[in-house]
Parts: C-alpha cells; structure tokens; sequence
C-alpha cells in the first residue's frame, strides 16, 4: 500500500521515493545526490489525485531537452537534473489505497520510505530518520514495521499503539485522498508566516522564530 516511482541512477543502483520524498544535494533528502551540479532541494516527488508528479524546487529538470515545471511520473522516461545526470523511470506504482498514520494531536499523513514519528513539542510524522525518535515507520518491500523504543514489529492497517501518552493508528488512505495529505503536520492553531520575496531569493519567517531562505533563478 504505496504509491511510489522507481528511479535508475546514472551508476545502475535504483531507488524508490514516495509522496513528499525529496531529490537533491542535502544529507536528509530522500535521494541524496553528492554533485555540485545538483541543488540541496533540487525536486520533489508529489501525489496529486492519482498521479504522482515530479516538482522543481531549488532546481531544474528536462526531458527531451523541454524544461519542465511539473511532470507526471510513467515508466520510461528519461529525466534530466544537471547535464550528464540522468534519471530513468523505471516503475510507477498507484495502488488503489495507501498507508497512513494518525493519532491525538495528528492528522492522517502518509507513510512514505523510513518516517520518525515525534511526540514532542507536537505530534509530527517526519519523512526521513531522524536520531532518537521515540518510534519510527518503514517498509520492508513486503509490509509495514513500527519501531518502538527500538523493538520492531509488523504494522497493518487498524492497529493502534501508544507513544508518551497518545494513541496512534494506522489506516488505509484511499489514493485520491492522499495528495491532500500533509507530508509533515503541525498540530493547534496555524502560525502566521511573513514572506519576503526579493530579486532571487525568498525569505520566510515563522511566528516561532523560524527562518529559511529559499533560492532561485529569473526566469528566462
């Protein structure tokens, strides 16, 4: 139960990344790409209705030398990051329903690759493994695991466990549902942001204090 694109690298070895799943440069990504020639955040594996869609962040990508500023995923493709980088489409899976959590204090979010689930400040499922979580969500090719405290077992749908004090469940999410779903989800009120967009860059500061500064390039 999940949707998931199926991407041949340049040196053979192949990879697969679900909703929310990031390409680039950085450590934490879901696809870490060690080359100049690729952005931090470079692009985004997205579901939307029943596609999944390949979106430009930090970078660029073509195929057949069109740039591109979405681009739904099917096997075969050939999709340029950087000259000289390419990636293959290889498989597209879109099952009819996929995997997901929710809880007290979270929303129904989609489980994609190796999740961390946090209790603290606030529930939040974080797609990638973050050091010490209090549990973690993966797939092995076959099924689902949850790890809790470092003891694994497998995961189906209804089962329910209890993190620090809050229950938590899985559930099926059916596949036109999950593009709605939130990759990361912050519980209470929304927080204000103040956006400041300047020639090449945009800076976003958030009401707790947070700052990111995202770059870019004019456009042609």
């Amino acid at each position: 139960m999940r949707a998931y694109v199926r991407f041949r690298l340049p040196d053979g070895n192949a990879v697969e990344l679900g909703h929310g799943d990031l390409i680039g440069r950085l450590w934490s990504a879901a696809l870490s790409i060690p080359d100049a020639r690729v952005s931090e955040a470079h692009a985004m594996v997205s579901l939307r209705g029943q596609e999944l869609l390949l979106l430009p962040l930090r970078g660029r990508f073509s195929t057949d030398g069109k740039r591109l500023s979405s681009l739904v995923l099917a096997a075969g493709q050939r999709v340029t990051l950087a000259d000289g980088f390419d990636l293959e489409v290889e498989e597209v899976s879109l099952p009819a329903a996929v995997f997901a959590v929710e809880g007290e204090g979270l929303a129904r979010v989609v489980v994609t690759g190796v999740c961390s689930l946090l209790t603290r400040p606030r529930p939040e499922l974080v797609p990638r493994l973050v050091p010490d979580a209090p549990a973690y969500l993966w797939g092995d090719g076959e099924g689902w695991c949850l790890t809790v405290n470092g003891t694994s077992r497998a995961i189906r749908i209804g089962d329910t466990w209890e993190l620090d004090g809050r229950q938590f469940r899985a559930v099926g999410l059916a596949l036109d549902s999950a593009g709605n779903s939130a990759t990361r989800q912050e519980a209470g009120a929304a927080r204000s942001l103040r956006i400041v967009a300047q020639f090449d860059s945009v800076h976003v500061h958030t009401e707790g204090g947070g700052r990111w500064r995202l770059e870019g390039l004019p456009r042609a």
